[in-house]
């Protein structure tokens, strides 16, 4: 049973002869019934015990508001008399919670609606027009980048990731992450973010537009290939929006060595 601070409750048991037939309880000494807070009997809570039929009774009563909070245990305990024998028995023994199921609902309905807002912005970046690529990034979507080279707006060199016809929420003015990984550790499940850079986000007309520069320091720190092989790192570019995360892009990149 799930139970709070202030919910009223109704709890039932039966009682037995000795030969295990339902019969009543003796009238005296008369049947009680105890809450128990956190171990410690509280007889300042009433309880009232009523019967119900032969053989079986129900106790209601009230969780206290106050002095009582979510995660305190609480029990009931009956002690009653039955052809001159004594028994005990607790029909409720349960931990207080703060929230029941049906105080999630407001909450939870409010959770839903973000989630779908959210997913309608992902869907419309997803579901539109391809995104067209700009150089160096390949058809495929992998990037090749010279080891120590800088791709920056200035030489008219940024990568550019392009999406026409796009009909989600503005992305003008948004912060763009790029991110790289070592392609092993990413095969394997492990390692982290190597190195990161910001890009933006702006829209043309219905076209979302998204730049990173790449500088020379970035692809320099970054090993080259040979001696490792092609798309010897991971890269990934998103944004954060309303909460939601998008990846605009997630694909090899390789970084050739110089000659000289």
């Amino acid at each position: 049973m799930s139970l709070k601070p202030g919910d009223t409750f109704d709890l039932f048991f039966n009682s037995y002869s000795s030969a295990s037939v339902l019969t009543d309880v003796d009238v005296s000494p008369p049947t009680t019934a105890t809450m128990v807070h956190n171990g410690t009997d509280d007889s300042g809570v009433p309880l009232t015990v009523t019967r119900v039929s032969v053989g079986r009774y129900r106790i209601s009563g009230v969780v206290p508001g106050s002095g009582y909070a979510s995660g305190d245990s609480l029990a009931v305990r009956v002690n009653a008399w039955v052809n001159g024998k004594a028994g005990e028995l607790f029909p409720l023994q349960t931990v207080l919670d703060g929230l029941r199921v049906s105080d999630l609902s407001p909450t939870l309905a409010s959770i839903a609606a973000s989630a779908a807002a959210a997913a309608a912005g992902i869907a419309a970046l997803t579901s539109a027009a391809p995104i067209k690529l700009v150089s160096p990034i390949l058809a495929d979507g992998s990037m090749v980048l010279v080891q120590g080279d800088d791709y920056t707006a200035a030489l008219s060199r940024a990568p550019q990731w392009m999406q026409a016809n796009y009909s989600g929420p503005s992305v003008s003015g948004l912060t763009v992450s790029f991110e790289v990984i070592d392609a092993c550790d990413y095969e394997a499940g492990i390692g982290s973010v190597l190195a990161s850079l910001t890009g933006s986000a702006s829209m043309s007309g219905s076209t979302a537009i998204f730049t990173v520069d790449i500088t020379g320091s970035f692809t320099a720190a970054l090993t080259g290939s040979p001696p490792q092989g092609a798309s010897n790192y991971i890269y990934q570019m998103k944004y954060t929006h309303a909460g939601a995360t998008v990846t605009i892009a997630l694909d090899g990149l390789t970084i050739s060595r110089r000659v000289g």
